[in-house]
């Protein structure tokens, strides 16, 4: 029985006939325990020294082969079937500089002192000089590129231009490393007439402007929310002080139809829909500042940008009222072309009158040619005149220059 095996012969063996006490061997350790410690010790559990060779790597309770995930540390690199330490070749594009035992992108710091000393974030490579590719469709998507071209150089910045009557606002940069940026956009400006409410209104209750604010976004379309809606100004319309003029900023984005902005605004203007919607709104805010029952929307006009940086042409297609455009410096040459040709017809006029007109002879009196020296000419005519005679007839006898 088991109890007669003693530590020479440790194992006891059932399977046999008879049973027997006997060393351990290899056959006997599975499971858990899958190595012979020694005959007489038994079978134990695999332990990381147990693996060498093509299965140096204990994982669980066996031995495998080395794997890449295995390269860790200071041996990140899988080479081989074994680790080893990260070096300069290792690091190829998108990060080829060594740093440490860790391979990163290019930075500023890798361009100072080489031929190629600008850094272009872009692409992240050391470059002589730093140029950023402007995309029309990305860059400006409702506008032109005004003088902004197709590239733009490093640490510069360009002005795109709105279309279709929009207000132009911000600029387009490159950084020093090729960095595309914009704060430029394109508004839409439109006046509504709002009566019932005064410029004095929105100036005392500022929340008068958001709900404004809200009521155009809302009947503007799913295109527009209250972000893009801006700019609200205000003044009491001429002659009346019961009737203001809201002028109010629509930012139009990509894929936003400017068009069919203005017209769900003034169909709702029209319609009475504006009306409604603002007077719920102002109730909803809990404005009790005006009577909005008898606040309502009655008239809508699109406002002409300013002839500023970016500002697009008028809707009718004139140039001149363009920042590009020429068509204004030309006409305004040929007017004072013109100025300048009728001031001197004038002036020859005048002075023709003036220098060869001839006195009135007064009635009743004679005129007497005075003469003219030999070799002086019309012009270097000199009188000597001495007081006026009295003719046959009495009258005084005047002289005349002929």
């Amino acid at each position: 029985m088991e109890s007669d095996c003693t530590t020479e012969l440790p194992k006891f063996d059932n399977s046999a006939t008879p049973a027997v006490c006997r060393v351990y061997q290899q056959s006997d350790c599975t499971g858990a325990t899958p190595v012979l410690d020694s005959a007489t010790t038994g079978c134990r559990a695999r332990v990381a020294t147990d693996c060498t060779g093509a299965t140096p790597v204990l994982a669980g309770n066996d031995c495998r082969a080395r794997v890449a995930t295995d390269c860790v540390g200071a041996t990140p690199v899988f080479e081989n079937a074994e680790c080893r330490a990260r070096v300069a070749t290792d690091c190829i594009a998108p990060t080829p500089v060594l740093d440490g035992n860790d391979c990163r992108t290019l930075q500023q710091s890798d361009c100072d002192g080489t031929a190629n000393p600008k850094f272009d974030a872009t692409t992240k490579t050391c470059v002589a000089t730093v140029t950023c590719a402007l995309d029309a469709d990305k860059d400006f998507p409702v506008g032109t590129p005004g003088d902004c071209g197709t590239t733009l150089a490093g640490a510069t910045e360009c002005q795109p231009v709105c279309i279709n009557s929009l207000e132009g606002a911000g600029k387009l940069s490159c950084s020093d490393t090729g960095i595309v940026s914009s704060d430029f956009t394109c508004s839409l400006l439109l006046t509504v007439k709002m009566s019932g409410i005064t410029a004095t209104d929105f100036e005392q209750d500022a929340g008068i402007a958001t709900v404004f604010q809200t009521t155009v976004a809302e009947v503007a379309g799913d295109t527009i929310n209250s972000d893009a809606v801006h700019g609200i100004t205000f003044v009491s319309a001429e002659g009346s002080t019961s009737v203001a003029d809201v002028s109010v900023k629509i930012t139009i984005g990509p894929n936003v139809d400017q068009a069919a902005v203005k017209t769900a605004i003034e169909t709702a203007v029209t319609a009475g829909t504006f009306t409604s919607s603002f007077q719920t709104n102002l109730k909803s805010s809990a404005i009790t500042s005006v009577d909005a029952d008898q606040v309502s929307a009655d008239a809508i006009n699109q406002d002409e940008p300013s002839a500023t940086p970016g500002a697009g042409p008028n809707q009718d297609g004139d140039a001149s009222a363009g920042t590009n455009g020429t068509g204004g410096d030309s006409n305004s040459t040929i007017g004072v072309v013109i100025g300048v040709v009728v001031v001197l017809v004038v002036v020859v006029i005048v002075v023709w009158y003036f220098k060869f007109r001839k006195p009135s002879v007064p009635a009743g009196s004679n005129k007497l040619e005075s003469p003219t020296k030999s070799g002086i000419g019309a012009n270097d005519l000199e009188l000597e005149l001495e007081a006026p005679v009295a003719n046959d007839n009495g009258a005084p006898v005047t002289f005349v220059d002929k």
